[in-house]
């Protein structure tokens, strides 16, 4: 990545941000609704890094595999845990997919990383990293990646 992105996108509220969480499904999905009270954009996800997958359709049903890693610059550390997470809308609806978690602290740079697995329904419209739990305007993104875990053959 070229440049150090900052974070100046704002978020808007969910409708159903006064609404208390929904307890976690029995099984051991990390994918759920959005439904989340503070987020923070982070980057948005271009499209074509789904199409880099061998099991990718442009339309219908796939499921994937990806590694997702993050640097951010806290210059005043984490007050609160904070949360990475991918966002997405597809065909199904807004769903969130959570990656990884660091507890608070006086560091001031933080790695959040992890393996996901991504269903898909349908086409994806819009797909973003977010960091839950925090709103803090002095957090910036210093590198960012996500690969599938099975490319493509080209």
């Amino acid at each position: 990545m070229s440049g150090i992105p900052t974070l100046t996108k704002p978020v808007p509220r969910q409708a159903s941000a006064n609404r208390p969480a929904q307890p976690a499904p029995a099984q051991r999905s990390n994918v759920q609704r959005a439904s989340f009270q503070q987020e923070r954009w982070l980057v948005d996800i271009p499209l074509s890094v789904l199409s880099e997958h061998n099991a990718w359709t442009s339309s219908g049903n796939w499921q994937g595999m990806f590694d997702c890693a993050i640097w951010l610059r806290t210059p005043a550390g984490l007050a609160h845990p904070v949360q990475l997470s991918l966002k997405y809308i597809d065909n199904g609806g807004e769903k969130i997919v959570h990656i990884d978690r660091c507890h608070p602290g006086s560091h001031r740079t933080v790695l959040l990383n992890g393996s996901f697995g991504l269903g898909v329904n349908g086409r994806v419209r819009d797909m973003g990293l977010y960091l839950l739990g925090i709103t803090d305007p002095e957090i910036v993104v210093e590198e960012w990646h996500m690969t599938p875990q099975q490319r493509r053959a080209r």
